[in-house]
């Protein structure tokens, strides 16, 4: 990932601004005062962080070969040759042993036009929201509970969140809240901001995941201001043209995998018809 907040975020954490009071069907919403929340994306998912419980399960070489040059180089190769993709299967899965709210799976198709994806959090957090993007239309339509609607999407107010939840809404790019909505929605800008490739690089051994086999990449990254340490497993499928098949990451007790899978696969965007439209 490109950004790497330190709270356990998926995409990025910036302010969005508030709508109108008392939504009416087909009601046009438009920006107001900065919201003063704290904006988290949940999408694709940006790559975060594994304990070693979890990366007990994926098979990882018992010993760490001589650091290799050219790992880091072979990383970020398989990271442009993912943009290049029509699309793919993204599924991530976040998990905080520490903080119930931080803990949910986002299911993501994702092509060059637009994306589609479903994320569900847990039954504490009442996180959960349906969200396409088309891409090439400059929209986004979301469907979401009320609890998504308030603090982590659109910033609505309590009121205004209960009487839009589960309803489709559509988010135009002229809405302030449209950049952060569409991050990562097209399969170019997915893996641009998501498939976190910096620090240190080693290959340490071959695995096989589903029946694939995959090289593996240990990343390393130093903390930062704005960013925890992280420790990365990358799996890349062999071969001149690398492509990621999973990754993990843990830092800051949080922990994220992500998979992907069905390449080229066909993803279905189609418009919605919003009870409210912010523009």
């Amino acid at each position: 990932m490109t950004e790497r907040p330190n709270v356990p975020v998926l995409k990025t954490g910036v302010g969005f601004p508030t709508v109108g009071s008392n939504p009416t069907p087909s009601a046009t919403r438009s920006k107001s005062e900065p919201y003063s929340g704290v904006f988290v994306r949940i999408s694709t998912i940006s790559s975060f962080l594994v304990g070693a419980s979890l990366l007990g399960t994926l098979a990882l070489p018992a010993t760490a070969q001589a650091a290799s040059p050219s790992a880091l180089h072979v990383a970020v190769a398989a990271r442009n040759y993912a943009e290049g993709q029509v699309s793919v299967h993204e599924v991530a899965v976040l998990k905080s042993p520490v903080s119930p709210n931080a803990n949910y799976t986002s299911v993501n198709d994702v092509s060059r036009v637009g994306a589609r994806e479903v994320v569900t959090g847990t039954a504490t957090n009442h996180l959960f929201f349906t969200l396409v993007a088309l891409a090439t239309q400059r929209v986004v339509y979301v469907k979401a509970s009320a609890v998504a609607l308030e603090n982590f999407l659109l910033g609505l107010t309590p009121g205004v969140a209960v009487h839009d939840a589960e309803r489709w809404l559509a988010v135009y790019s002229s809405a302030g809240t449209y950049p952060t909505l569409a991050a990562s929605t097209t399969i170019a800008s997915d893996f641009s901001l998501n498939l976190y490739v910096a620090g240190t690089a080693n290959f340490v051994g071959h695995s096989v995941i589903a029946g694939i086999p995959v090289q593996v990449i240990h990343l390393v990254s130093k903390a930062t201001s704005h960013t925890p340490a992280l420790h990365e497993y990358l799996y890349l499928t062999e071969g001149p043209h690398p492509l990621p098949v999973r990754e993990v990451a843990s830092g800051s007790g949080v922990t994220l995998t992500v998979t992907w899978t069905k390449w080229g696969e066909r993803v279905p965007l189609t418009p919605q018809v919003p009870f409210a439209t912010f523009r």
